[in-house]
């Protein structure tokens, strides 16, 4: 029997995707035994980075809680406090309880990040089997393990970027303004989560864009196309001022923190052989 034609990949296209659903949902618990025993309790591995992850949810969330939705949120975003720790501190409005919190969406990020590689590499191979396998290894890859176990809140939700590339293709099917405003949707969404991820998926969108350029000349008399590449950087800009105003002024100033220096390069670099093996936790 071909691994085709089991059950689970049986499913009619309306119902096949709760299947995958539940599968990475299953695979995510197993796979984190026995945190699900713990849910409300205790956090994966924990360390340092953990009491003051922690710390900032409880903290941001008790502030939220004493001001209401509305005015805890317009202070979020009066401070400019838009950041990682925020689906954390709106979440902890419903579960009250921190732990419980930080794993619902420790175990969310799994599934979502298997979903989100399944449903891409579904676009491309329209084959089920080779596409949960794609979800498997992006969900439980171990760049995804470590930063997801170590409390690194903004590299563990890396699920939101497979959707975004797929919403890249799809747009440069038609050019449908449905497919742009998901595009837009999860920009946002990676630019809450993690500027760095947002950086390197900016790039990645800045070199595909000019790829299809190329590729099909047409486009470049297209003027819905860039009526849409003007508005991506209109939104940007807003994003990058709202979000990440207080950065780019430290950034842009003469005590400039977050440069690390040039032999941050060479004392931070891997050799070729760490992108192939396992992390030792």
């Amino acid at each position: 029997m071909k691994i085709g034609d089991s059950k689970i990949f049986q499913y009619s296209k309306k119902h096949h995707i709760w299947a995958v659903v539940i599968a990475y949902a299953f695979l995510s618990v197993v796979l984190t035994y026995p945190l699900i025993a713990r849910f409300s309790s205790e956090i994966p591995q924990g360390g340092r980075d953990s009491f003051l992850v922690m710390g900032q949810i409880e903290s941001r969330s008790v502030a939220m809680a004493d001001q209401g939705w509305l005015a805890g949120m317009k202070t979020i975003f009066g401070n400019r406090d838009i950041n990682s720790y925020l689906p954390y501190v709106i979440l902890d409005q419903f579960f009250h309880n921190k732990f419980a919190t930080n794993n619902f969406l420790f175990l969310l990020s799994f599934v979502l990040s298997g979903l989100g590689a399944y449903l891409l590499a579904f676009y491309f191979t329209k084959n089920r089997p080779a596409s949960f396998l794609a979800g498997i290894i992006f969900a439980f890859s171990p760049f995804h393990v470590y930063q997801s176990t170590a409390i690194h809140l903004g590299m563990r939700h890396q699920e939101l970027i497979p959707f975004f590339v797929l919403f890249l293709f799809r747009f440069f099917e038609k050019l449908e303004i449905k497919f742009f405003v998901l595009i837009g949707l999860f920009a946002l969404l990676i630019a809450i989560t993690e500027h760095q991820l947002l950086a390197f998926t900016v790039l990645f969108a800045v070199f595909f864009v000019i790829y299809k350029l190329i590729s099909d000349r047409t486009l470049l008399l297209n003027k819905r196309l860039w009526a849409f590449l003007f508005a991506s950087m209109i939104f940007l800009a807003i994003v990058a001022v709202s979000i990440f105003g207080p950065l780019l002024k430290v950034a842009l100033s003469s005590d400039n923190y977050l440069d690390p220096g040039i032999k941050s390069a060479i004392n931070l670099s891997i050799v070729p052989a760490d992108a192939l093996l396992p992390p030792v936790f």
